[in-house]
């Protein structure tokens, strides 16, 4: 009884091996991006969760809206609003809804501690790292296009000749559509570079709006002193160089409080173009290097 006790028994209770389709490294990938861009948005979490990025959306296609019903009533001769200076008007919500949700991409799961799940098979560091950006990037990108199209479709509902329109607005598209992936470049990939490196989304949150608030006092500050070098420092604030990158695609001059030209910067628009590019650059060699150190 002894022996027989100590060999013991294996008992089938019904367990198969899996012979289904293996959708591999890719579909993870796809799938991982698809469930970010709803985590951005908070859907699939509960009403609560979609109170604050739907709010700030609202709120950043108001001018927008606001400036469709003053096109047409005035049958398109008054414009309050252009796509040259509308990022300038509502950059404080933007940078608020990346401080919100890029925590909520990555923060959460080193929150819960379900990386190394992640990173089981097929799904690679790189993987997640992509995913995870790409997602921030597109998010914003919609959020930033969206009032863009609302003063287009404006302008459109309230011209006469809505071919003649077409034609007058042709020109804009593509520093519109420039512009707006350089927005989304930026603020996606600094939010979830800074966001990644605590599991903690309050901290998270602190880190990105006091960072992006910071550059941009400590550059006006030095900015205020006149000359060449304080010139150079706008290049220290993302708001204020994604300004330069905004006027460089539409070609307008810089003004000052008062509409009054405002003095040159030696800082040209493929300076901060570069600028711009070696900021996303930076970031998403941060957000790779940080998810490469990750174990299993």
């Amino acid at each position: 009884m002894r022996r027989a006790a100590e060999a013991g028994v294996i008992y089938d209770i019904g367990y198969q091996r899996y012979e289904g389709a293996r959708l591999g490294r890719g579909y993870a990938f796809r799938t991982l991006f698809v469930h970010s861009l709803r985590q951005a948005w908070g859907l699939g979490r509960g009403g609560r969760a979609l109170i604050l990025p739907f709010l700030l959306l609202f709120l950043i296609c108001m001018p927008a809206v606001i400036q469709m019903l003053v096109e047409t009533v005035s049958q398109g001769e008054a414009k309050l609003l252009e796509y040259s200076t509308y990022f300038r008007y509502v950059q404080p919500l933007v940078l608020l809804f990346c401080a919100a949700q890029a925590p909520e991409l990555v923060s959460t799961d080193q929150h819960h501690r379900v990386l190394p799940l992640y990173f089981s098979r097929p799904l690679r560091r790189g993987d997640y790292a992509g995913a995870k950006l790409l997602a921030m990037m597109a998010t914003v990108w919609f959020l930033v296009l969206a009032p863009m199209a609302l003063l287009f479709i404006g302008r459109m509902a309230a011209a006469s000749d809505v071919g003649a329109a077409l034609r007058g607005e042709r020109g804009s598209a593509l520093p519109v559509l420039a512009s707006t992936l350089a927005i989304a470049a930026v603020m996606g990939s600094l939010s979830v570079a800074l966001a990644s490196f605590t599991s903690r989304r309050a901290l998270g949150s602190a880190a990105i709006f006091g960072s992006v608030i910071l550059t941009a006092t400590v550059s006006a500050m030095l900015q205020a002193q006149g000359g060449k070098g304080p010139g150079y420092a706008t290049l220290m604030s993302p708001l204020l160089v994604l300004a330069g990158v905004i006027r460089w695609l539409f070609d307008v001059q810089p003004t000052g409080p008062r509409g009054a030209p405002s003095p040159p910067n030696p800082v040209g628009g493929l300076g901060y173009a570069g600028m711009a590019a070696s900021l996303v650059v930076l970031a998403s060699l941060a957000i790779f290097a940080r998810y490469s150190r990750v174990r299993a």
